[in-house]
């Protein structure tokens, strides 16, 4: 039995149990009372959020509306969401109809996905193929950063540890995806669009002879002019008036075989020009060069056969000119220069390859160098062809939709807020009170259990 002391005690440590808490259950409810006017008093779970169809999401906030909501409030009472991952599209337009009909709204942002973005856009070449990028920033609000992760129907495209990723691939099954975490970016595959020729300028040659080779071979139609003498010239397809309607792209191969107008009109138009090898040094193309050319450098013997074939190929030293864009460089460390430069102009491109007599890299090369030759030059191709812009629906690119689907979550919600927030409404602090009353009951029951044992009244 319990000595009375003692028993005393411990009755007073139960209502001091009790009072204090039933104290502290008051005052919650007091601050609660007090900041329903500036703290969010609607809350949209997780489980809603995670409904990829928006549906839960609106039937949530429905409720939560039509409970914290009486007679005598003159506004809608503020929601409030934090989320995990990038909601689906259904879910950003459902909380957006919310925002539009006037309800206040702030949302946490935890997804470690901020600029998630993917573009995907067809390579202008006759075998086909897409080029994809994606790129994510780390949110300030999260660590650690998350891999970039580009899939299609098939499987994993590449991935890693970084703020972007670019790949040229031949074939995609279905819709192309980047992931970071469980927030995803996607976009339509793109389709590839009808290629025009391209046409070829030269004097009859070695060059001229193996680049229209490796560009047929490839799978490009090719139309030209070959210059015999002054007064004589071959004829490759057939030739028209210098305009996009029919021509892709330009190659100019030696100089004295353009006029340097038509070339402009063409660029102008949204045209393609590769200047390379001996074209480079025509003083009639200097306006249009991307840039200047300053010296060569000899073929290095025995190089065409190694794993740097290109060094086997005597090359003009170019410098690229304002606003121009280097694709290709020469050598290595101290060796490394310029080799290959584009430069938008208006709406076309012009490239300046410093690279002559490309056809003995084929001839001469190791057993890839046929391979090796047509992709490259089909690839300087590829990097300035001219090709009709689909058409796209103008109402669908009022938002940035799921090809940016964080831009779109801020376009749409707005910007996050720096930190989370547990609304004093909330079901946590909800339940908290309770407990407190409970704990409080518990503490009287337990004192007057006390006194009642003791004999005490």
């Amino acid at each position: 039995m319990m000595e009375t002391p003692t028993r005393r005690i411990v009755e007073l440590v139960l209502r001091v149990v009790a009072l204090a808490a039933f104290a502290t259950a008051v005052g919650i409810s007091w601050r609660a009372s007090t900041r329903t006017s500036s703290a969010p008093a609607v809350v949209i779970s997780r489980a809603a959020l995670s409904d990829t169809t928006g549906l839960t999401t609106i039937g949530e906030l429905t409720r939560q509306l039509a409970r914290e909501t009486n007679a005598t409030t003159t506004s809608w009472p503020r929601a409030y969401a934090s989320i995990g991952s990038i909601p689906a599209l259904a879910q950003r337009r459902a909380i957006s109809v919310a925002i539009a009909a006037g309800v206040p709204f702030t949302w946490y942002d935890g997804t470690n996905a901020s600029g998630l973005a993917l573009s995907a856009e067809a390579i202008l070449d006759p075998n086909g193929g897409v080029l994809l990028r994606s790129s994510v920033g780390s949110s300030p609000m999260v660590r650690p950063a998350r891999a970039l992760v580009l899939r299609d129907a098939a499987g994993v495209l590449d991935s890693g540890m970084t703020d972007a990723v670019a790949l040229r691939a031949m074939r995609i099954a279905g819709r192309p995806f980047a992931s970071s975490g469980a927030s995803k970016a996607n976009v339509d595959p793109p389709t590839l669009p009808t290629l025009r020729h391209v046409l070829l300028l030269a004097r009859v040659g070695w060059e001229a002879k193996f680049v229209v080779a490796a560009l047929e071979e490839h799978g490009w139609t090719i139309d030209g002019s070959l210059q015999l003498s002054p007064k004589t010239s071959v004829t490759i397809g057939t030739p028209s008036t210098l305009d996009t309607s029919r021509f892709a792209a330009v190659v100019v191969l030696d100089s004295g075989v353009t006029r340097v107008a038509a070339l402009a009109r063409f660029i102008k138009q949204g045209g393609g020009l590769v200047i390379a090898g001996d074209a480079l040094r025509d003083e009639a193309l200097t306006s249009i060069l991307p840039a200047n050319v300053n010296g060569q450098r000899s073929a290095v013997p025995g190089a065409l056969l190694t794993d740097a074939p290109r060094d086997g190929l005597a090359l003009w030293r170019v410098t690229p000119r304002a606003r121009a864009v280097v694709l290709q460089y020469d050598g290595s460390g101290a060796r490394r220069t310029p080799a290959v430069v584009v430069q938008r102009r208006g709406a076309g491109r012009v490239v300046a390859s410093g690279y002559r007599d490309t056809w003995r890299w084929r001839m001469e090369g190791n057993d890839e160098g046929i391979d090796a030759h047509r992709a490259w030059w089909s690839a300087l191709i590829s990097d300035v062809a001219f090709a009709p812009r689909a058409k796209r629906d103008k109402f669908a690119a009022a938002w940035p939709g799921d090809a940016a689907p964080y831009a779109d979550l801020v376009a749409r919600w707005g910007t996050p807020v720096t930190s989370p927030f547990v609304a004093s409404s909330s079901e946590h602090t909800r339940s908290r009170r309770w407990l407190l009353y409970v704990l409080a009951v518990c503490a009287l029951l337990g004192e007057w259990t006390s006194r009642r044992l003791r004999g005490a009244p």
